[in-house]
């Protein structure tokens, strides 16, 4: 079958993804935004364990898009027997997340009580005003998926050279953080702006 090697390279590339489950492997261009509304969200969560990618991927973006009223019935997704409605319900969870932190600047306080803000980029960027911060350009954010529990909050700041993680769980969270000397400390930071104020 002159077409086995690309179909093996598919499926490794797909296994690959585990948890950062992305909507945009099979597709170019991602679907149109569905008319969320038209269904109820039951119906939308039972879709997502449907037979098919494309109405797997249909009810994914519906459930993005009208996340914050169907948090509750997601909430009770991720608990479910059907591994792809559990992985698909987490990551809608965290895209619902990812959106609404571009903007914002938080307090962040970290050990003894030192403080400054950071503030969420767009494309997993992170500007802060850390007196230790010394290379301003490359400090990142992300949220993580974890089957046991709520999403986290992962600060990467200096090159790497310490990693902040946190329950993200509204707006003030709370967390360790550990550079590559293995020092670790405590850390939390609360929203004191967001772009809609």
């Amino acid at each position: 079958m002159r077409n086995a090697p690309i179909i093996r390279a598919w499926i490794a590339a797909v296994g690959c993804v585990g948890a950062f489950f992305s909507v945009s492997i099979a597709q170019q261009t991602p679907p149109a935004k569905p008319e969320a509304g038209a269904r109820s969200v039951e119906d939308w969560i039972a879709q997502l364990g449907d037979e098919s990618f494309p109405r797997r991927v249909e009810a994914t973006e519906a459930l993005i898009a009208m996340a914050e009223d169907a948090s509750a019935a997601l909430d009770a997704a991720m608990e479910s027997e059907h591994p792809e409605i559990r992985m698909r319900a987490r990551h809608i969870r965290v895209q619902a997340l990812l959106e609404p932190l571009v903007g914002t600047v938080w307090k962040l306080t970290e050990g003894e009580g030192s403080t400054y803000t950071i503030e969420f980029l767009a494309d997993g960027r992170l500007k802060d005003n850390s007196p230790n911060n010394t290379t301003f350009d490359n400090d990142r954010w992300r949220v993580e998926s974890r089957a046991d529990g709520p999403p986290v909050l992962v600060l990467e700041v200096n090159d790497a050279y310490a990693t902040k993680t946190a329950p993200l769980t509204g707006t003030k969270v709370e967390g360790e953080a550990i550079n590559v000397k293995a020092h670790s400390w405590k850390w939390s930071a609360e929203l004191v702006e967001s772009p809609e104020e």
